[in-house]
């Protein structure tokens, strides 16, 4: 009888699944994902276009800087990932799938525009956009650092899972 160990069990399970063809020009096309927060609103807000950034940061939102990598429209693979904002909550979020955005627009967040394109699950050297959420503060934030969700758990937010997969910075 031979004892296999979970590294050893892991490994083999791990050789049998088929690698995803990647698209080598595919991280080329990203772009970077960027993040600023208020505060004051314990508001977070995404977006890939510097301009919209460049606006934000005028109304007492500070610079976090790139968070990952997405796509600006849609590649092989990808899915549309929403932003939405509740102006009642001063919140804003992210859904990659449009049931998950029906569910925003349910409590009270109107969709503002495509945010960009992620992979629904994890492809070519992608890595996790945690969602994690306070309901006490009513803030969403993302992120692909595993300490800062470890970090955000400890401080009252729910690890709502991946939103989608990015590139890392």
């Amino acid at each position: 009888m031979v004892l296999l160990y979970p590294s050893t069990l892991q490994n083999s399970l791990l050789k049998a699944i088929p690698k995803p063809q990647c698209d080598s020009k595919s991280r080329s096309k990203s772009v970077k994902f960027y993040q600023a927060v208020n505060d004051d609103d314990d508001d977070h807000f995404y977006t890939t276009d510097k301009k919209e950034l460049a606006e934000i940061l005028k109304k007492s939102f500070n610079d976090e800087g790139t968070i990952g990598r997405i796509f600006k429209s849609q590649e092989k693979g990808s899915v549309e990932l929403f932003r939405l904002y509740n102006k009642e909550e001063t919140d804003h979020a992210l859904a990659s799938s449009k049931q998950d955005r029906k569910d925003l627009e349910k409590k009270g967040y109107k969709n503002q525009k495509t945010a960009g394109y992620v992979y629904p699950k994890l492809l070519c050297g992608s890595v996790p956009l945690f969602e994690l959420f306070n309901e006490d503060k009513t803030d969403h934030v993302y992120t692909t650092d595993e300490d800062e969700r470890d970090d955000l758990v400890n401080d009252g937010y729910d690890d709502l899972g991946p939103v989608g997969f990015i590139y890392p910075k």
